[in-house]
């Protein structure tokens, strides 16, 4: 995979990688906390 996006090290892949995956997570709980308002 870094040698598709052109990175030369894993930290360089990681720094780039993590902030989409926080920004998944943070999704994910604001769509959990919209689900729980919902009444049924």
């Amino acid at each position: 995979m870094m040698h598709v996006s052109g990175h030369k090290t894993q930290k360089t892949f990681m720094d780039c990688i993590k902030p989409a995956s926080e920004e998944i997570t943070n999704e994910m709980k604001l769509a959990d906390e919209l689900e729980a308002q919902v009444p049924l």
